[in-house]
């Protein structure tokens, strides 16, 4: 018998046994605000239960930490967490036209993500008496040279710009990765680049403005909220919360201490063994009680730097294959020691002569490893665009060398052990899946693993003999491809056409709430399934994705 829930406008929804009171509402396309994803990490799910508060489940530890923190009154509950065991009556707290707009509005479907980064802010020292003294079109012209510079250093340093603050920089590292001392290593080596690069930016407003700067530079490492914020028209992701206040502090007292770089205790013990210190202090930060130990930085090991950040590895090509049209597969060796996590990328670079000029050329591109870390090779997927790189790529000859990154990503399997899992792939998308699902299978994991993948064509399917196979084979898991274009004469009746939908996902999963899901592919693709995905209740918390760029 099915479960009745009733919200207070007299609306009457059907629900599963434990089941939560968002999931009901978010598959019946009821506007149930969740700002951080249904991780009992804010309070605007809320819900007040009207009749029959003992037909929700115990309240457990998350959810009674913030009812704790935020003083509910008696008979609110979390949505997020409340789950179902029989008929109730609810209302929504946090509702108004304003709220239902501004979803509407945007593409995110929560407001944020916590992670752990480092923020980085720079100043330029008395900027306003520069200005004061200088035409503007010399001022926006010197700035934009100043931050063509330290832009660069940031991302050559996998760094991410914030925001440009007047003559002020913010810059964070860890968007894309969980290592604290890769993060912490690559923000102090771009903060020790962008001093080093002042020599440069100086000689050239000493000669033309008769001016020397001086900047400080100031790095902590915190957890943050990452999110979109502003109007909808012209929103950025940014970050939110103490740790970016902090970082702003620290920068701050770079002036009183009469230094150029300080960074936290936060950041130091990430970063102690490989860096020399010169002053080490504590002081008050304005806006925060107590004080807290500072550290000036004059350099740090560069072996290390070359550990993370030009941390190029050398491969050798081994061959080529094409395994669907107009898509091929690149194997080269696994240089020693090389570690990954399936579903990881990595940035291949090659080195070719330009045919005007004659210059040798270094480009590189992102690459999800497409196998998995139990093979003395590494393999690469690509469709070939025509891109002069693609080309290059296609004419390496056996033996030719070629460079790697560390790996980076976080398109990683969660061990959710009592959910099955779900990899819903566009085109070139399946190659991450192809490593995490072929690990799975090889450690006899016994996990129950499903993969839904669209092509146009048959012979467009990228690893289709080999998902075939395990299919039919004794693992746990299931293969399902879906054509889009014209249908081959021989196709399963347990395959699919056309593009996936929702009537597409519950003939192959039915109820879908509980699973984990991997989406990947093109960010249209990947936006399409996750809107189809939530708008059917399943919470943004379960589905984890990777955008593929330029397919």
């Amino acid at each position: 018998m099915m479960i009745q829930v009733r919200y207070d406008e007299n609306t009457v929804l059907q629900a599963n046994d434990n089941e939560t009171l968002l999931e009901v509402s978010l598959k019946n396309n009821i506007e149930h605000i969740h700002a951080c994803g249904g991780n009992a990490r804010c309070s605007t799910c809320r819900v007040l239960v009207l009749e029959n508060p003992e037909n929700l489940g115990e309240i457990e530890e998350a959810e009674k930490t913030l009812i704790q923190q935020r003083g509910f009154e008696k008979g609110i509950r979390l949505g997020c967490q409340a789950k179902i065991k029989g008929n109730i009556s609810i209302r929504l707290l946090v509702k108004d036209t304003l709220d239902y707009e501004e979803i509407k509005l945007r593409t995110q479907t929560t407001t944020g993500r916590e992670d752990n980064l480092a923020i980085l802010f720079s100043d330029i020292r008395s900027f306003t008496s520069f200005s004061e003294r200088n035409l503007p079109y010399d001022i926006i012209h010197l700035l934009n040279r100043y931050f063509e510079v330290m832009g660069q250093i940031v991302l050559d340093n996998g760094g991410y710009l914030d925001k440009y603050i007047g003559d002020g920089l913010m810059a964070n590292f860890g968007l894309k990765e969980k290592d604290p001392v890769s993060i912490c290593v690559r923000a102090v080596n771009a903060a020790l680049q962008m001093l080093s690069a002042m020599e440069s930016i100086n000689s050239y407003a000493k000669k033309h403005l008769n001016h020397d700067f001086k900047i400080g530079i100031g790095i902590h490492y915190g957890n943050v909220i990452v999110g979109e914020v502003g109007h909808h028209s012209n929103a950025q992701m940014t970050l939110i919360g103490d740790a970016v206040n902090e970082a702003s502090r620290v920068e701050s007292m770079t002036k009183k201490a009469g230094v150029s770089l300080l960074i936290s205790q936060n950041v130091y013990e990430h970063v102690k063994k490989f860096v020399r210190t010169k002053k080490h202090f504590k002081a008050p930060l304005k806006g925060k009680t107590g004080y807290f130990h500072l550290f000036e930085i004059e350099s740090i090991d560069q072996k290390i730097v070359n550990k993370y950040v030009q941390n190029n590895s050398k491969i050798l090509f081994q061959s080529v294959k094409e395994i669907a049209t107009g898509t091929y597969c690149f194997e080269f060796n696994k240089p020693p020691g090389f570690q990954f996590e399936p579903g990881q990328f990595v940035e291949l670079k090659i080195e070719y002569n330009e045919k005007a000029s004659k210059n040798i050329i270094q480009e590189s591109r992102a690459f999800s490893i497409a196998s998995n870390p139990e093979e003395s090779v590494l393999r690469f997927v690509t469709r070939n665009t025509k891109s002069e790189y693609k080309l290059r790529l296609l004419q390496l000859e056996k033996g030719s060398a070629a460079q790697i990154s560390e790996p980076a990503g976080d398109l990683a399997f969660q061990n959710e052990e009592k959910l099955k899992h779900v990899f819903i792939a566009g085109g070139i998308g399946v190659t991450p899946f192809y490593s995490i699902i072929t690990h799975q299978i090889l450690s006899k994991s016994r996990k129950d693993l499903t993969l839904i993948v669209s092509a146009r064509e048959a012979e467009s399917l990228i690893f289709h003999e080999e998902f075939e196979t395990l299919d039919k084979e004794d693992t746990g898991f299931r293969y399902c491809p879906s054509i889009t274009g014209k249908m081959p004469k021989e196709w399963p009746e347990a395959y699919e056409t056309g593009h996936i939908d929702l009537p597409l996902l519950r003939r192959q999963l039915g109820s879908l709430e509980n699973f984990v899901y991997y989406i990947a592919g093109s960010t249209a693709f990947v936006d399409s399934i996750k809107k189809i995905l939530t708008g059917a209740g399943v919470l943004p918390v379960k589905i984890h994705q990777e955008n593929f760029y330029g397919y």
